[in-house]
């Protein structure tokens, strides 16, 4: 409704608003119950508030941005309104719950419990509940946006703008018990990730948003001259800037990594190794495009993908590394030394007292390692089944998963506790903390 068009939506706010605060002012002429005037006067400068502040909206919508007067970083608040209408929507009722508590005569001694009594406990209990919840979001945990000349950051965690890709407003349907209705949410990906946030939550408009993001990603297109390096591989796309490829560009675009790579056999080693993994360079892409023959390349990725992991052991980028190491998993584990070689690398790699190694070492070799041969491997099997056992839920989750694919295990030994379960459900068993 706050972002609702049409110029009857804010008539209509308006009249319910009036109509509400004038019921309020007929109860307190008549002298009626303090709870009905205060309830028809909370609900009246509720629409008020609601149409003001839309029309405030409408206002700000149509400025233009000055990119000269943008600052180097824009902090995007929580919505003040947002709060106060949720945080008040939800005392009111707490009140009022409270006010039927009151008027139910109930008795502690005598189990004197009405349906009014109950009904009340309930508002005050929930209400009361998302009252707490509306302050502790809005006070103590600030879910700022902020966008930079460096990317757009949230829960302290920065995604630079090589990293976003397609970033815009959308509209989806939500429903409530009776009613459907549109909602704008600001939505972008990075690698793996999609990323929403409801635009009513913060104090922006669309338009200052979309205006902002363009102004932030054109300062980055002007610092980062595409493709200007003498070096071959260096002159190749990054992951993301792949991704904006079609599908028919892709592929060719794939094809001629794979080229240059034949053509600079002797020289591609090198430039892996010598050059630095981050989230712009090219490492990314050269393994996907290699992985496609991966019986030609098979040596080379498989002593990337050792030394690599080796790396990502002791480097703090290590976030980067696991990113490139995704795209050196062959489709079809073809039965070799090299393949051989990276499965029992990671073998060894299951009891590493780091967890997350650990973690890491598990979903590896579900990709390294064929269904069908898993017979062949008995002993990493075996390995496998011990970390049911692990002391880290994440790890207990991945062994089951990766197990539930071996023929001739036993369901009930490999089966989850329901405490590993419900973690799984609400937690993302995937990702390390």
């Amino acid at each position: 409704m706050k972002k609702d068009n049409s110029k009857w939506a804010l008539i209509g706010i308006g009249i319910i608003g009036f109509i509400f605060l004038s019921l309020g002012v007929l109860l307190y002429i008549k002298k009626q119950s303090f709870l009905g005037v205060a309830i028809a006067s909370f609900m009246g400068l509720s629409f008020i508030y609601v149409l003001i502040s839309e029309i405030i909206y409408r206002k700000k919508s149509k400025i233009i941005i000055n990119e000269k007067l943008v600052s180097e970083k824009t902090i995007i608040k929580q919505s003040l309104e947002t709060f106060l209408l949720n945080f008040l929507g939800n005392l009111a009722i707490t009140i009022f719950g409270g006010y039927l508590i009151y008027i139910s005569e109930f008795s502690f001694l005598l189990l004197n419990f009405n349906f009014s009594f109950l009904i009340g406990l309930l508002f005050v209990a929930y209400y009361g509940f998302l009252c707490l919840k509306n302050v502790y979001y809005f006070f103590y945990k600030k879910k700022h946006l902020i966008l930079s000349n460096r990317g757009i950051e949230f829960n302290q965690k920065l995604y630079s703008w090589s990293e976003i890709k397609n970033e815009r407003i959308i509209e989806k349907e939500e429903y409530s018990n009776k009613y459907t209705y549109m909602m704008k949410y600001f939505s972008f990906r990075t690698k793996g990730n999609l990323h929403e946030f409801k635009l009513e939550d913060y104090h922006i408009t669309d338009t200052e948003l979309v205006q902002l993001l363009k102004i932030y990603r054109n300062r980055t297109s002007k610092n980062n001259t595409m493709n200007t390096q003498p070096n071959d591989f260096e002159s190749i796309l990054n992951y993301e800037e792949y991704l904006d490829l079609s599908l028919e560009e892709g592929e060719k675009y794939l094809k001629k990594v794979r080229e240059i790579a034949e053509e600079k056999r002797n020289e591609i080693e090198s430039y892996l190794i010598t050059s630095t993994i981050n989230s712009t360079s090219q490492h990314s892409l050269i393994y996907s495009a290699l992985t496609e023959d991966f019986q030609k390349w098979k040596t080379l990725l498989s002593n990337e993908f050792i030394r690599l992991f080796e790396q990502a052991k002791k480097s703090s980028n290590y976030e980067d590394i696991f990113e490139a190491l995704d795209e050196i998993m062959p489709d079809e584990c073809p039965n070799s030394e090299e393949v051989k070689k990276v499965v029992y690398y990671l073998y060894n790699e299951l009891n590493n007292s780091n967890k997350m190694i650990r973690h890491k070492a598990i979903w590896y070799i579900s990709f390294w390692l064929d269904e069908d041969n898993y017979h062949k491997f008995p002993e990493i099997i075996n390995r496998i089944k011990e970390k049911l056992n692990d002391n880290y839920w994440k790890i207990r989750w991945m062994a089951n998963n990766f197990l539930m694919d071996y023929p001739n295990v036993n369901r009930e030994e490999i089966k989850l506790n329901f405490w590993d379960k419900i973690k799984s459900k609400y937690g993302n068993p995937y990702s390390i903390d």
